[in-house]
């Protein structure tokens, strides 16, 4: 699904720094999360990994959301214009 996103939000804001630096640092946040993920089905639960996986997970979950309010703004900008 966050390639699909990613696809769309890089077709669409081809000259946005801002929407493009949202979207790379969620592809970043989204490889992080499945390397945490590996690490704690494969090596017994490490705290470490628990930890970082949560914190990325937050991360993630608030860039999408930053990306969404991005993308509703611009459609709730250019019908008005």
């Amino acid at each position: 699904m966050n390639i699909f996103i990613y696809k769309i939000v890089k077709d669409r804001f081809n000259g946005k720094a801002t929407a493009l630096m949202v979207a790379n640092s969620i592809a970043v946040v989204l490889i992080i999360q499945i390397v945490t993920g590996l690490i704690l089905s494969n090596f017994a639960l490490p705290p470490y990994a628990q930890a970082l996986h949560i914190l990325f997970s937050t991360l993630l979950f608030s860039l999408q959301y930053y990306l969404y309010l991005l993308v509703y703004k611009t459609d709730t900008y250019n019908q008005e214009h």
